[in-house]
């Protein structure tokens, strides 16, 4: 199978959703060699660089260029279309909120960290907002699967979209190996 990971809204000071998607790949980066994963990755950020591994393949786009949200729509709608094409594609997976609209044949599947931009816009820039409102509404309709991070998130979404055709999991984040319990006394 092959999955093409976009990971072009990772930033390179990782938090929240960046540091989600980076420890996400790095296991899908360690799964076995059955699976193809293509990262599109920014090509500022070497945290994003799984391609030593032999199922791994890192697609770089310039930062410059993608850090700025029209042309990362314009990446992210015309681009990795051509790239799921190219590649042949089966799956690809949106780590924050946004899918390409036209996908030719792909599944696509779009994680949902939570609903701030719908039940709390005052705490996103406009611009942001409205983007993260319009995706999630076209992820409600498009996707074929869903990633929720919690059963909070997966409530809030199904109270706005009760009617939304794709399946849903809720799949909470992981523990990092730096949290775990110091069994030493100080």
């Amino acid at each position: 199978m092959k999955v093409l990971f976009d990971a072009t809204c990772v930033t390179k000071n990782k938090a929240g959703v960046g540091v989600y998607a980076a420890n996400l790949l790095r296991e899908l980066a360690s799964m076995p060699s059955s699976l193809q994963l293509f990262v599109l990755a920014q090509d500022d950020d070497s945290s994003m660089d799984f391609g030593g591994r032999p199922n791994v393949r890192t697609i770089r786009v310039p930062a410059k260029i993608f850090r700025i949200l029209p042309f990362r729509f314009l990446l992210e709608q015309i681009i990795l279309p051509i790239l799921v094409l190219w590649h042949r594609i089966d799956v690809v997976h949106s780590p924050h909120y946004s899918l390409p609209l036209m996908c030719f044949g792909a599944r696509r599947i779009v994680t949902i960290h939570d609903m701030t931009s719908y039940n709390m816009p005052e705490f996103h820039y406009r611009s942001k907002g409205f983007y993260y409102r319009r995706f999630i509404w076209a992820s409600a309709h498009l996707a074929d699967g869903l990633i929720f991070v919690s059963h909070s998130a997966e409530r809030d979404f199904r109270s706005r979209f009760n009617h939304y055709r794709n399946d849903s999991w809720v799949i909470h984040h992981g523990k990092s190996e730096a949290f775990r319990a110091n069994l030493e006394p100080d």
